[in-house]
């Protein structure tokens, strides 16, 4: 791959981030099989049902598990899961685990949808 077929590539993951963030209330990301990812993805969907899922590692094709992954961190300058909120990131993977462990989150984000 060149180098400006690559930067096209992160420019094209960049702006699916973004458009999959700006069309969705409630979107979470992350890897299905981490832990603590199961537990997230149900708070958030009991917080708001019609919540909308990425799971990197279910991507069709290898380039978009990886770029899409790392779009994700570009827009959001932190490590998965991710939770974004009416277009806004609720904060670090180690804040999202924190409220959920501490069972907060759906709470969280039931507040930021208001």
């Amino acid at each position: 791959m060149t180098d400006t077929a690559y930067v096209n590539t992160i420019h094209e993951g960049n702006n699916k981030a973004r458009e999959l963030v700006k069309n969705h209330k409630v979107l979470v990301a992350g890897i299905s099989w981490a832990a603590g990812f199961p537990e997230i993805v149900a708070d958030a969907k009991k917080a708001y049902p019609d919540a909308f899922v990425v799971e990197f590692d279910k991507q069709d094709n290898a380039l978009d598990k990886l770029e899409l992954q790392k779009s994700f961190r570009n827009i959001s300058d932190h490590a998965t899961p991710e939770i974004f909120v009416n277009g806004k990131d609720l904060g670090s993977s180690e804040h999202i685990f924190e409220l959920q462990q501490a069972g907060k989150l759906t709470e969280t984000i039931k507040k930021a949808l208001a």
